[in-house]
């Protein structure tokens, strides 16, 4: 997880005077820390992921849907 946080960096974007870097720099910090206690939970989400995937196995194998999920999976 610590070499995971490292790899965040912040977008060019906030070398833009005319930005409001400081509404950037708190947003990148709150979606950063988001998605690292999803990583940290992701036994939690196992199971949902793989009743999504059994669906969309159901619609294209099943349902003979199989051009219509490409876009989804």
């Amino acid at each position: 997880m610590k070499k995971l946080n490292q790899i965040f960096n912040y977008k060019l974007e906030i070398f833009n005077p005319k930005k409001n870097t400081e509404k950037i720099k708190k947003l990148l910090k709150r979606l950063k820390n988001e998605f690292l206690e999803k990583i940290n939970n992701w036994e939690k989400y196992k199971p949902i992921r793989g009743k999504i995937e059994d669906f969309f196995k159901l619609c294209k194998d099943g349902l003979n849907m199989r051009e219509y999920t490409q876009i989804y999976t």
